[in-house]
């Protein structure tokens, strides 16, 4: 049999990866790459305190009092809570894997999706940089998701507002990231919105490097 050209070998590696998407992909090859830059998280959440050019070791100084001002977290019962258990308490769960999970905001924001490492940590600083950099890939998708079930192209005029509480208005002790949608996005019939939102989501982080 005679050998396969260099660029045969590479058609058929194309088709091969274009194959194993999932038949019901919303995003076609043309357009997988990401509507939404993967935000700078640490960066901008150390701007947004009164230390922003700290080491990490007095930030973490600078930031002892606040530990102690909430002991609230609301996200407990829904990490470790079974389908019947979230269900109960109304939770819509848009995505998760072994370190992440991505919820409905609650109100007063019922626009927002939150992006939560399953593991309690209070600070941006808590977190590695492996996981930070995870929380901004899965915030970015979040929001490339909600454009995408609201049926909108990508568009300079569509930008997500991600962002991560400043220490001084922190109402719960568990490290979150909120991703707003566009403003110009409606959400009506939340279930059905949401449950597409959800595949969606599943589907970007399949494929999202």
């Amino acid at each position: 049999m005679e050998r396969m050209s260099v660029n045969m070998i590479r058609a058929v590696a194309i088709a091969s990866a274009v194959l194993v998407l999932p038949s019901s992909a919303v995003w076609t090859p043309t357009n997988l790459a990401p509507c939404t830059s993967r935000p700078a998280l640490l960066r901008d959440w150390r701007d947004s305190t009164p230390w922003p050019t700290a080491s990490d070791s007095v930030l973490r100084e600078k930031l002892a009092p606040y530990r102690n001002r909430v002991s609230f977290d609301p996200f407990d019962s829904v990490i470790v809570g079974d389908a019947a258990t979230r269900a109960r308490l109304n939770e819509g769960v848009l995505w998760e894997d072994d370190s992440v999970i991505v919820i409905v905001a609650k109100p007063p924001l019922p626009r927002d999706a939150l992006v939560v490492p399953k593991r309690e940590m209070m600070f941006p600083v808590d977190a590695s940089p492996w996981l930070m950099d995870k929380l901004s890939r899965v915030a970015a998708a979040t929001s490339d998701a909600f454009i995408a079930t609201a049926g909108r192209a990508c568009s300079r005029a569509l930008v997500s507002k991600i962002s991560i509480n400043p220490p001084d208005i922190i109402r719960v002790r568990h490290l979150h990231v909120h991703v707003q949608p566009p403003d110009s996005i409606a959400i009506t019939g939340e279930n059905e919105f949401y449950a597409r939102m959800s595949q969606r989501l599943r589907e970007a982080l399949s494929i999202r490097p």
